[in-house]
């Protein structure tokens, strides 16, 4: 099953804490990028996140959500990604993650292999980090592919288009 993609990224200042929400059976990742969230469900499962961590909350059916900032005078500033979740599968309700700042980092897959989030969907997730004029090349599961720049921008080019290229010079 292809997964339903929701991407945003907000800024916030302090605000009250948002009221409670119910969604669909999604999986939620957080990337927080400056500031600090705090998460809350109606069970009473609670856990806070800063800015260079990665949050993952798995929602369930019945279950209501709140999202908020931590700070009184400090932006929050944060990617959300939504993930339709495989309705067979199941992972551990909310999960938490330091992003390492690294070139390259699996953080999250469909078993929660190399110590990444586990999702509800036949999904990698990398957080790729490389300087202005600095190249990297992954091998991707499957035959589609998402990018989505935080800072800067970038090109990419298919195994077929980098072979093209070649076989003009």
């Amino acid at each position: 099953m292809p997964p339903c993609v929701c991407l945003t990224r907000k800024c916030w200042p302090q605000v009250p804490p948002f009221s409670r929400e119910t969604y669909p059976k999604v999986d939620i990742l957080n990337v927080i990028l400056d500031g600090e969230a705090e998460y809350r469900d109606s069970e009473g499962n609670h856990v806070q996140a800063s800015a260079g961590e990665a949050l993952l909350l798995s929602t369930q059916p019945g279950v209501s959500y709140s999202e908020h900032n931590l700070s009184k005078d400090k932006p929050l500033t944060r990617m959300q990604l939504w993930l339709d979740a495989c309705p067979q599968r199941e992972n551990p309700l909310i999960q938490k993650l330091a992003l390492n700042m690294g070139k390259q980092q699996l953080i999250a897959s469909p078993e929660g292999a190399m110590g990444s989030l586990q999702l509800r969907q036949q999904v990698w997730l990398h957080h790729i980090v490389l300087d202005k004029g600095e190249s990297a090349n992954f091998q991707l599961h499957g035959p589609r592919a998402y990018l989505q720049s935080i800072h800067g921008k970038f090109h990419a080019l298919t195994h077929h288009e980098e072979k093209a290229a070649a076989d003009l010079r």
